[in-house]
């Protein structure tokens, strides 16, 4: 286990984790106690803050698409993953049983504890797992296809998820803002052309420094937030005019849905871009590749249905005492209290299967 860690790009790891602090104050933004009180000028540094950090889980199935699409298929690591989420489940509601935080059926309990977690409050690790199981298929046709090949499946995937729901106002195809398995498969694909065909040795890139593009990279990134920032209010400010229910109405409050969204157009791209960055660097560090490790367990517990509320709950956020810059602190100190804390919660539970694992080993070698 050691020589993977020492093998595995610490740069990319490094991106999950920074991914994964950002799904934290992401959450924290969205669920914080006082926050939905906040006035215009709070809520419009509210709206640029979730308009960078937006690109977390598109992140992660990026690197899932880089890396996976040329290697094999492990069903240990599903079996683990599904077994971490179960272990989390049963540990919360025999939290929010031993402290009577709530009541729980016994219909509730024994969907928590019994039913296997594929399709429960973790929306992420339901689409993943099921990812992992077609990546198989996928790298089939990754592996055989020509670079015009993969790059027409590519475009056409991005125009089916990203474009046609928008254009038709997710009519004809709807992909639930990107919460869908579809959305997955093209990020999937997109991560797997950057590792078969990567971007900087491209005819375009190849002459241009890393210092340079990393630049560019900066550049875009903030020019899709500002982007969708600037549709976002521009759908705000429609709606504040237009009369409830005409064509201009709907087309503001579709202006306001949407620039947030997962599969947007401007948030696909600057995900792409966020992990192009990332993808510029080289380096390995012990460190960052064991806390990478743990960062499924960072969203499988700061994400827990049961336990959410209660969390939340410890840092109510006084909207109306403090000013913005203090209250977007406050957020980024939450974010960094629940991050570390539940780094910690599943050190210590990884250690402790650990532990089990090699006792087990022995016990066998002893009866052997």
């Amino acid at each position: 286990m050691e020589k993977t860690l020492k093998l595995r790009q610490s740069n990319f790891e490094l991106m999950r984790i920074i991914s994964m602090f950002m799904i934290v104050m992401w959450h924290v933004i969205i669920s914080g106690v006082g926050l939905s009180q906040a006035n215009n000028t709070l809520t419009l540094f509210l709206d640029i803050i979730k308009l960078i950090l937006v690109v977390h889980v598109n992140s992660f199935v990026l690197v899932t698409g880089y890396f996976q699409s040329t290697s094999k298929f492990r069903l240990k690591k599903v079996l683990n993953l599904i077994a971490t989420s179960w272990f989390y489940r049963i540990v919360a509601v025999i939290i929010v049983l031993a402290l009577s935080l709530t009541t729980l059926t016994n219909l509730e309990i024994l969907n928590n504890v019994f039913i296997l977690p594929l399709e429960h409050e973790h929306w992420f690790i339901h689409y993943y797992i099921l990812l992992y199981i077609l990546s198989p298929f996928f790298n089939k046709f990754i592996e055989r296809s020509s670079q015009g090949e993969l790059k027409k499946l590519v475009l056409t995937l991005v125009f089916i998820n990203c474009f046609l729901p928008y254009l038709t106002n997710q009519g004809f195809f709807n992909t639930s803002f990107g919460f869908s398995l579809y959305h997955f498969i093209t990020l999937y694909f997109i991560g797997a052309y950057f590792r078969k065909y990567p971007l900087k040795q491209s005819y375009h890139f190849k002459n241009m420094s890393i210092k340079y593009f990393r630049l560019l990279m900066v550049l875009i990134f903030f020019g899709c937030a500002f982007g969708s920032l600037t549709i976002l209010y521009l759908g705000k400010y429609i709606c504040s005019f237009a009369i409830p229910g005409s064509i201009l109405f709907e087309i503001g409050a579709i202006f306001q849905t949407h620039p947030a969204a997962y599969d947007f157009p401007l948030i696909v791209v600057q995900s792409c871009v966020y992990f192009l960055f990332f993808s510029t660097f080289s380096f390995k560090n012990k460190f960052i590749n064991n806390l990478s490790t743990l960062m499924i367990g960072v969203y499988l517990i700061h994400e827990s249905e049961l336990l959410k509320p209660y969390i939340y709950k410890l840092f109510p956020f006084l909207v109306d005492k403090h000013s913005p810059f203090e209250i977007i602190l406050q957020i980024f100190v939450v974010a960094c209290i629940i991050f570390i804390s539940s780094v910690i919660i599943e050190y210590f539970r990884k250690k402790v299967v650990e532990l089990i694992g090699f006792l087990v080993k022995n016990l066998k070698r002893k009866e052997a």
